[in-house]
């Protein structure tokens, strides 16, 4: 428990500090769309789980937009639902699904199950919109926030980012003084 939370933290502070790049955080948006939509007892998610992990993902991305669409899921399964029932009752692919129900796998991915069948539908028609919606959101939103933050205490902190260098006036204004003197001052010819 601890050292998954020592993990969520070390990946928090690499977003915040700006180490991956922005195809790697909208990947990670888009597994996280996948992996949140689908019900989490299917195989699909474990398979997608493990190749979130084995990609260049920004894997805190993925897994705060794991959340935020799990919930958006649990609160649309009445399209999931629907969706998955039009997929599932259409005549011309019943012959694939029973011979997926005979299949030693698949059934594990709970394609006959509606609000999951409707998931995995509607997630793969999302993977580009969300790919592209949110490769452009990174690419303009992160430099702008990260300049904003860069200004908090806390933030420099957790990001690891060393604070600015002093600047000490009095010491800039003697040595423009002294350089201001010594061109000042007319050679004496002997």
């Amino acid at each position: 428990m601890i050292s998954s939370i020592f993990t969520f933290t070390r990946l928090a502070r690499q977003t915040l500090r700006g180490g991956d790049s922005v195809p790697a955080m909208a990947a990670g948006v888009t597994f996280g769309m996948l992996i949140g939509l689908i019900p989490s007892d299917s195989l699909v998610v474990a398979v997608l789980a493990m190749l979130a992990m084995a990609t260049r993902t920004n894997l805190f991305v993925a897994a705060c937009s794991t959340i935020l669409f799990s919930w958006i899921g649990s609160s649309a399964d009445t399209l999931l639902h629907r969706v998955g029932a039009l997929v599932l009752t259409h005549p011309e692919l019943q012959s694939s699904f029973a011979w997926a129900a005979e299949a030693p796998i698949l059934p594990w991915t709970r394609f006959n199950n509606t609000i999951a069948c409707g998931a995995m539908c509607l997630g793969i028609c999302l993977i580009y919109p969300t790919y592209y919606l949110s490769h452009a959101f990174f690419d303009r939103v992160t430099p702008i926030i990260h300049r904003r933050l860069v200004a908090y205490r806390l933030y420099r902190t957790l990001a690891g980012i060393a604070p600015p260098p002093a600047v000490d006036d009095s010491a800039a204004t003697q040595t423009a003084a002294a350089q201001t003197a010594t061109v000042a001052a007319p050679e004496v010819a002997s």
